[in-house]
């Protein structure tokens, strides 16, 4: 997983602003065995999120 520019800037953008960056519980792949991302639950940002109630 490799961050582009555009990531990082979204992330630093949160954190200036203390938006809530964990992904885990907002997450549609938040469930058993669904989630492949080795960062979980304390991950920033995944290719993989997608928002949960879309």
């Amino acid at each position: 997983m490799v961050l582009t520019w555009k990531d990082r800037l979204k992330i630093r953008l949160k954190m200036m602003h203390s938006i809530k960056l964990l992904l885990w519980d907002r997450c549609k792949w938040d469930w058993c065995s669904a989630c492949r991302n080795p960062g979980r639950p304390n991950a920033i940002w995944c290719p993989e999120y997608e928002k949960r109630g879309k």
